[in-house]
């Protein structure tokens, strides 16, 4: 391994050369496609699990054929191909969308396409009785082939889709505990988290088809939006009307007990009572959806004290969470994908590259800290270090 004194030596004597400032995550722009007749605004935009193909569903009436949903290849940065664009308005459906494996879901009217080829978008399944008169709202979750969609108040429909040709009406759940329930999200295989108006979250066992017992909750705030970040074992609730828009993060780690880790108050913005979308990319950023031209990003790497950045200025319509790098972005003209990236000199995430640097990385090279091994080889020397200060060089977005 190389000596402490020369490498000191060495990351000092590349100290004296500038290097860029950052502020990561710093998000571009990688590739954008056009969409002709892409208004309205607020309908759903998704990517596929592999985050290799984006959808998102337009109605331009009589200008373009009716209410479609298009599939995009997202997987080549530039700009992007329209792979597909299938007719959905003869299902009055639209204004909801869930992917899960190889079909998406469309509500309000369930709707199932197979979307396992992306170039050949086919409908193979719908559900004979519309919906509209039983929920208020298109959002949903599905685990496996299970949908849930919320109704009203307190109320969670549930359909079998085992067979998309013949999808099964399971009936309807009242969820114990207080507060209405505003929006729903996924937490492993067998449980549901619930945001609900005024009464923080709730989370809920679905091992068993049929049937949501409570298993935890968290009170003191209300959650018009939430988002599960299951690598941290972490969800973010945003409330958004007319008194306040707060985004709150919530440590699930323990389903019986989730806490709340922090808040951040955006009451600067003028918004609406309609619930925004939040999008978590990977362990660093929450972006949050806002009318009339941007998208909140904040900085989530300590989700007890998260930090507000610059937004991403565009006249956005939705968004949806691409992969752990990549933000998907539906405009007014068709589809945009925004990357973060990560600075991996700047390593006391300060947005800057200094002596500090420098000081962690002489630290975790003593320690033969993983951290210090650039080379991932699993060894600690000169190539180590020679790539550290390749990228301390090159600096940071």
């Amino acid at each position: 391994m190389m000596s402490i004194s020369k490498l000191t030596a060495t990351l000092t004597l590349a100290l004296c050369t500038p290097a860029a400032l950052s502020i990561a995550p710093e998000p571009s722009l990688f590739g954008q496609v056009e969409i002709p007749f892409s208004w309205p605004a607020n309908f759903p935009c998704a990517t596929s699990e592999d985050g290799q193909v984006a959808f998102r569903i337009t109605d331009a009436s009589s200008q373009n054929g009716g209410m479609k949903l298009h599939s995009v290849d997202v997987s080549t940065g530039g700009t992007f191909d329209l792979l597909d664009s299938l007719s959905i308005e003869s299902y009055e459906t639209g204004f909801g969308m869930y992917i899960a494996g190889d079909r998406a879901y469309l509500l309000p009217n369930l709707t199932i396409v197979d979307i396992s080829d992306p170039s050949n978008l086919t409908v193979i399944g719908s559900f004979s009785e519309p919906l509209s008169s039983r929920i208020n709202t298109p959002l949903s979750a599905v685990q496996g082939t299970t949908v849930y969609t919320l109704a009203y108040g307190r109320n969670v429909d549930i359909y079998d889709c085992a067979d998309p040709s013949d999808i099964q009406y399971l009936g309807r759940i009242q969820l114990d505990g207080d507060g209405s329930l505003l929006s729903v999200d996924t937490l492993g295989d067998d449980k549901l988290i619930f945001g609900r108006s005024f009464r923080g979250v709730s989370i809920h066992d679905s091992s068993t088809l049929g049937s949501l017992p409570i298993v935890g909750s968290v009170n003191g705030f209300s959650s018009n939006s939430v988002e599960v970040n299951e690598d941290l074992d972490v969800a973010y609730a945003f409330r958004r009307d007319t008194s306040a828009q707060i985004l709150t993060s919530i440590d699930i780690t323990d389903p019986t007990n989730p806490t709340v880790l922090g808040s951040h108050d955006l009451n600067d913005l003028s918004l609406f009572s309609d619930s925004g979308p939040i999008a978590a990319i990977g362990d660093t950023v929450v972006a949050m959806y806002v009318e009339y031209g941007s998208i909140e990003i904040l900085d989530v790497t300590n989700p007890s004290s998260m930090l507000r950045m610059d937004p991403i200025s565009v006249e956005s319509e939705n968004i949806a969470r691409v992969d752990s790098d990549s933000l998907l972005v539906e405009t007014r003209t068709g589809l945009s994908v925004y990357n973060f990236t990560v600075c991996e000199a700047d390593l006391n995430a300060d947005g800057s590259l200094n002596f500090l640097d420098i000081s962690a990385y002489l630290a975790a090279y003593a320690a033969m800290d993983p951290l210090a091994d650039f080379t991932d080889d699993g060894n600690f020397n000169f190539l180590d270090v020679s790539a550290y200060l390749a990228a301390f060089s090159t600096g940071c977005p």
